[in-house]
């Protein structure tokens, strides 16, 4: 959603998804199912890029940890580490969770039925004792104290700043950037006994996806990477913060790298008010939504009903009464009104907004202003804050205030009166004026809506003739780095045109009733 914000204001944009590969799980998992792991981890990653265009999630590039590129940048920068001191061997006796791969001390680990357990999956923690390369994170405590209290918008929200400071507070112990007894991972330069571990394979990800020009890279290109490197922002699950921000900037230090602008943090999507697990069964996935819901809704519900900082919930029962009451309720049955009755009246042709109201009536650029400010300011607000919750909320509040509209100014009566022989000019210009208004509230309306849930905002756009087939004024083609194009309707055209013409076509239904499925 935010990515497809920032190329409708025309930013430059690189959009990063893919798939973290390298693991010991992973390779146990591929043996379960009798695949080489690799063959495992593109079979997941062609499951996981399908179901991404089912959700019409559009991204410059899946990136695999697999991928060669990937490779070399990783293999660079833990050398360069490794060259800066700042990357040793030790050996090493710890708590470990297999879940999360990460070690824990008895002090981070909660108390369960067996024993010490870890906090994020609730599972028994083994003890493992190995010889493995080290990262002085230690060496960075100070540096963080001080970043944190000097940049405070490096992390957000808020309160996850908050716990991240008070764990850099209690002190930082190393972490390990290797292991040894499986084979697939990277190989560690130095040692190809070792393969680099988790955070030093993870992490780097951001700077391979935008060419970073280290030796051997195929993909290497300085300047691509200084125009989208620092990024503007890491969107990360809140059980990983840490490392995000904390390992992260301590590695990017090491190594002489300027740190992202931006971490934030988003909460969890709860399934009936309990936290899903794979482990416990208690999941469900978007293929399931898609299948039993539809795409706009999938998206509509998890952006417009879940505070993105916080945990939100999944559940049939609320995705379909919040979808009936926002998409069909409020817009869907907005559109078809409006459309209907002006394409009844006008056909094609557009009906002219001459500024002539009924009495006392508040028009419709100012329930623009009120919805959305002055050129459309409060939605990128919304968007800089990551509120997108909040974006929504504006959305449905300017839908609202259109069907309000509509009924104080009543067209389907002052459409009885224009085909009396006794309508006047007056008569007549309000009838237009009524739905020529209603007609450009439902075009911002429109565009507005293309972050969240873009086929459904082109189909509103198409009804009133406002397409991209030509690139017309209204809109951009936009190439991403996939080598994808896609029409991208422009912020700048959020605004109340008073002038707007449109070609109507026959109105269809947008959004049917969701029922909930046995």
């Amino acid at each position: 959603m935010v990515a497809r914000f920032r190329r409708m204001e025309g930013r430059p944009v690189f959009f990063c998804t893919g798939t973290d590969e390298h693991s010991q799980n992973v390779e146990k998992a591929a043996a379960k199912v009798e695949l080489a792991t690799k063959a495992f981890c593109d079979r997941m990653a062609e499951d996981i890029r399908n179901t991404f265009d089912k959700m019409e999630i559009t991204y410059d590039r899946f990136i695999r940890t697999s991928d060669p590129d990937h490779e070399k940048v990783c293999q660079f920068l833990i050398e360069k580490a490794f060259q800066a001191g700042d990357v040793y061997k030790k050996k090493y006796e710890g708590l470990y969770c297999e879940s999360c791969e990460t070690f824990y001390t008895e002090k981070e680990s909660v108390t369960g039925s067996k024993g010490l357990e870890c906090p994020t999956h609730k599972v028994p923690l083994k003890k493992v004792e190995e010889e493995n390369y080290f990262f002085r994170l230690s060496k960075f405590e100070n540096q963080l104290k001080d970043y944190f209290l000097s940049k405070p918008e490096f992390l957000n929200p808020d309160f996850r700043r908050n716990e991240i400071v008070s764990f850099v507070n209690q002190g930082l112990r190393d972490f390990s950037v290797s292991r040894t007894g499986f084979k697939w991972g990277i190989p560690l330069p130095f040692d190809p006994e070792h393969v680099i571990y988790v955070w030093y394979d993870a992490l780097i990800n951001y700077l391979t996806a935008v060419k970073f020009p280290a030796p051997g890279n195929p993909n290497a290109d300085a300047e691509f990477f200084k125009k989208f490197w620092p990024c503007d922002v890491h969107v990360v699950g809140k059980d990983i913060t840490r490392f995000h921000a904390v390992y992260w900037p301590a590695m990017l230090w090491s190594a002489g790298i300027e740190l992202p602008k931006t971490v934030f943090a988003h909460g969890h999507l709860m399934l009936n008010g309990e936290k899903m697990s794979k482990t416990r069964g208690n999941i469900v996935t978007p293929d399931e939504v898609m299948t039993d819901f539809g795409t706009n809704a999938l998206r509509w519900y998890v952006i417009s009903a879940n505070s993105f900082s916080g945990d939100g919930n999944y559940s049939d029962q609320d995705i379909v009464l919040k979808c009936n009451a926002d998409l069909s309720n409020n817009i869907g049955n907005l559109v078809n009104r409006v459309v209907t009755m002006a394409y009844k009246h006008f056909g094609e042709s557009s009906p002219h907004n001459q500024n002539k109201l009924p009495d006392g009536i508040q028009n419709i650029a100012s329930r623009f202003e009120q919805s959305f400010g002055a050129g459309a300011v409060k939605l990128r607000e919304a968007i800089d804050s990551m509120d997108l919750m909040g974006y929504c909320s504006r959305v449905t509040e300017f839908s609202g205030s259109l069907n309000k509209f509509m009924d104080e100014t009543k067209p389907w009566s002052q459409a009885k009166v224009v085909q009396k022989p006794e309508a006047t000019d007056l008569d007549r210009a309000v009838f237009q004026s009524t739905l020529a208004q209603l007609l450009e509230g439902i075009r911002n309306l429109g565009i507005a809506l293309w972050p969240v849930i873009p086929s459904a905002s082109e189909a509103i756009l198409a009804q009133l003739g406002v397409t991209a087939l030509a690139v017309s004024a209204d809109f951009d083609a936009v190439k991403l780095h996939s080598g994808k194009v896609i029409t991208v309707p422009l912020f700048s055209k959020l605004s109340f045109d008073a002038a707007r013409e449109f070609k109507l076509s026959p109105p269809k239904p947008l959004f049917p009733r969701l029922e909930i499925k046995e």
